[in-house]
């Protein structure tokens, strides 16, 4: 429970929530009033004293604040993103959520770039009315390093886009407003977070400025405005938000002095405050400081015990303290939020009802009835169970796939550091790639991944496992059980050759500023696997160093150019095809961020396309889908079609994509200049020169081809949703860009331009 010295500081900090009525004070001021609480006589009712009982009564109102992840990581962990991705209800869960009460929303990053995209809506646009909805409710997004939304660093040009355009969709012009920026990185590599921290300073020094000379000048009186003056708008800061990825502390093999091995604890305490500590100074060293620090916790490994050292460690270090952490061991979370909630954390994460518990984030309810010396901020019970019913309407619990894991194998998976937003990818792994080896007994199967699972993780150092180093490491588990026949690393995944040799980043003991050192085998291993790789038999490590791969050289950070202009220029192409009708979607730097970081696979490369299609095409391109349907779903799936299977019909499409005139003839096609037949023969004339240089298409069949006819079809049909205000908006945003080139003129002749530098 909070002592009424810890809440006094609190309030000296101005860590208090200015709803509730922050009285802005001098250190003298709050000596004299802790003086007069500590010694006022019982009937006391001057105004010193009364003054003293409202300071106090505020004072005890400060507590841990509850934030949410219904919108963002809820959906992720629980398999549940088609059900939250409707814009309509994600405004209704929006704004209840500024009614409940929570402290912030975390909306958009992670994951949700790429699903937006998939589901044809601009992430930015998607942003933009999520923050509407939400209020004063500040707005979080995940920023995966220099990564940002992908899974490989980006140009500063790209990075310093993404956060300004962020900012703007999503921020607010008031530091309390300002759009969460939560910035972490797998490796807990200080340099592959330090240019999107300074993407965000470079923008609040510039908005501070910026705003600062706006209010001054929105607050003249009209008669010195001029003609045309207008109000000039405000624009938003960002709250820098760092995170630390957790792993419990782990016994780990160390060569000492002597060149002798032994084994020594890492990812203790002082590994956590010696990385903030850095990150801390990334953001000094870019002339800003951080808002605020956050334990990324993605598998419910934090303990109350550690907890209970950790936090207060933490706040040593003079910034907000919070908690991200999910549920996977349910009773051991609620009691380590509680623990930390005891120590004064600043905010801790949870879910609502139908999104909360298995792998996803604690219930709220969960948390508050276990909050019994009133350590949480309050929020508001009756609009919460408003809330929780909105939410059973949208999310059907029987549908979240993590819930389909025993919980015997979740706990399994947590303890190996799993995350909780990679648990269905896993599963689907072990489900399609080990399951049949084992005469499809899933259990078997996942007992046998985590049996290699632990194996290599000891020989990894117990890395921590987040995006994308979760993946990489699951994946190569896989890999290593399938081939087991011939011995581990027998093949090795090209993302697991970066890892090891350094293309992803350093990974480094933060306590003793030392590099964690992978078994030397895992590395001979990868280094041999790659020299016997040929050129465009397969994408692993350094592919210009050939036949001779070498562990990195640079940091990854260091080799990225600018990126935008050729992203651009590759995207060019797609839009002359789609004419001005793209700008209804978006402009050509948000399309040339998607292209650069769109979705993985198949679906990432027709993602883009699928999107810009007109509108006037829907009504045909359904009429068409649903003819093809019925054509492959009638059809007996014996013979060739159950001999080649799904993987045949993605080679085929390979083959189509990209052949001259593949977009003539689907422009035809919907433009009435052929037939449906017409565009299945236009098809067949474009591949067939490649599919006779492929054994395996040579009986390749009318049904298939109508089939990669639909797949192509499909990749068109979804397509993104449309602004029909566009056109008066851009009128607006011109008018408004008037407005301020006046404002600028004048503002140059009195006091020279403040924009200059």
């Amino acid at each position: 429970m909070f002592t009424l010295e810890q809440r006094m500081v609190f309030l000296e900090n101005d860590k208090l929530e200015r709803a509730l009525g922050a009285p802005q004070v001098s250190r003298k001021q709050w000596e004299d009033w802790k003086r007069r609480m500590e010694t006022r006589e019982e009937g006391d009712d001057s105004a010193a004293a009364k003054r003293a009982e409202d300071i106090l009564h505020i004072a005890q109102k400060i507590g841990t604040k509850v934030g949410t992840i219904d919108m963002r990581d809820g959906p992720q962990s629980t398999g549940t993103w088609n059900m939250i991705l409707n814009r309509d209800d994600r405004e209704e869960i929006a704004g209840d959520i500024a009614e409940v009460g929570y402290k912030w929303a975390e909306v958009s990053g992670g994951q949700l770039w790429h699903k937006a995209i998939e589901n044809g809506m601009n992430p930015f646009d998607l942003l933009k009315t999520d923050k509407k909805h939400l209020g004063k409710v500040p707005a979080s997004s995940l920023f995966r390093g220099a990564n940002l939304f992908g899974f490989e660093p980006r140009g500063t040009d790209v990075i310093d886009f993404v956060v300004r355009r962020y900012m703007e969709n999503g921020g607010g012009s008031s530091r309390q407003e300002a759009k969460i920026c939560r910035v972490f990185d797998a490796a807990n590599d200080e340099k592959n977070v330090a240019a999107t921290i300074a993407a965000v300073i470079q923008n609040n020094k510039e908005v501070s400025q910026w705003n600062t000379q706006a209010r001054k000048n929105n607050s003249l009186p009209e008669q010195e405005r001029g003609d045309g003056w207008e109000d000039i708008p405000l624009k938003n800061f960002g709250h820098i938000q760092a995170a630390s990825s957790y792993q419990p502390p782990r016994e780990v093999e160390s060569i000492n002095d002597r060149g002798e091995i032994e084994m020594r604890e890492i990812y203790g305490v002082d590994y956590y405050v010696g990385h903030f500590q850095k990150l801390i100074q990334v953001a000094e060293e870019t002339g800003g400081k951080l808002d605020s620090l956050v334990v990324k916790d993605m598998s419910g490994q934090l303990t109350a015990e550690v907890a209970e050292k950790l936090i207060p460690a933490l706040r040593q270090l003079d910034l907000p303290v919070f908690l991200h952490i999910h549920a996977t061991n349910y009773e051991a979370t609620l009691a380590t939020i509680k623990q930390a909630a005891k120590q004064g954390i600043d905010g801790v994460e949870v879910a609502t009802g139908v999104l909360a518990k298995g792998s996803s984030h604690a219930d709220v309810r969960d948390v508050f009835s276990q909050d019994e010396e009133e350590n949480l901020m309050p929020i508001d019970l009756e609009n919460l169970t408003k809330y929780e019913g909105q939410l059973r309407t949208i999310v059907d619990e029987n549908m979240r796939t993590d819930l389909k894991l025993d919980e015997d194998i979740r706990k399994l998976f947590l303890s190996l550091g799993i995350p909780g937003g990679a648990f269905n990818a896993v599963k689907d792994d072990i489900e399609r790639e080990l399951a049949p080896r084992f005469e499809n007994d899933f259990r078997t199967a996942a007992l046998a991944f985590a049996k290699e699972m632990k194996v290599l993780q000891t020989e990894m150092r117990w890395i921590q496992l987040v995006t994308p180093t979760a993946n990489t490491v699951c994946k190569q588990a896989v890999w290593n059980v399938m081939t087991n026949g011939q011995g581990r690393f027998a093949h090795i995944d090209e993302n697991f050759a970066n890892l090891v040799l350094g293309y992803m980043g350093d990974f480094t003991d933060h306590a003793r500023d030392e590099k964690i050192e992978f078994d030397p085998q895992v590395i001979h291993s990868v280094l041999q696997f790659c020299g016997k790789v040929k050129k465009g038999e397969q994408h692993v490590a350094a592919p210009e160093k050939y036949p001779e791969p070498q562990i990195a050289l640079q940091h990854p950070t260091e080799t990225v150019v600018d990126e935008m202009k050729t992203a651009k220029t590759e995207i060019q192409p797609l839009l002359d095809f789609v004419g001005g009708d793209y700008k209804k979607f978006a402009n050509s730097d948000e399309l040339a961020a998607m292209h650069l970081m769109r979705p993985p696979g198949e679906i990432g490369k027709t993602a883009i396309e699928r999107i810009l299609i007109s509108e006037e095409y829907e009504d045909k391109l359904e009429e068409s889908i649903e003819m093809l349907s019925d054509i492959i779903t009638n059809r007996s799936t014996g013979g060739t079609f159950q001999k080649i299977g799904d993987g045949y019909d993605v080679q085929l499409f390979e083959h189509i994509r990209g052949k001259e005139g593949i977009y003539e003839a689907v422009s035809g096609y919907l433009n009435d200049s052929f037939s449906l037949d017409d565009l299945v023969q236009k098809i067949k004339k474009d591949v067939s020169d490649s599919i006779s240089k492929e054994p395996m298409f040579e009986h390749c069949s009318e049904f298939i081809y109508r089939k990669i006819c639909l797949i192509y079809l499909l990749a068109f049909s979804k397509r993104l949703e449309r602004s029909r205000e566009f056109t008066k908006r851009e009128s607006q945003k011109n008018e408004k860009n008037s407005h301020l080139e006046v404002w600028k003129k004048n503002m140059n002749e009195r006091l020279g331009d403040p924009f200059e530098s």
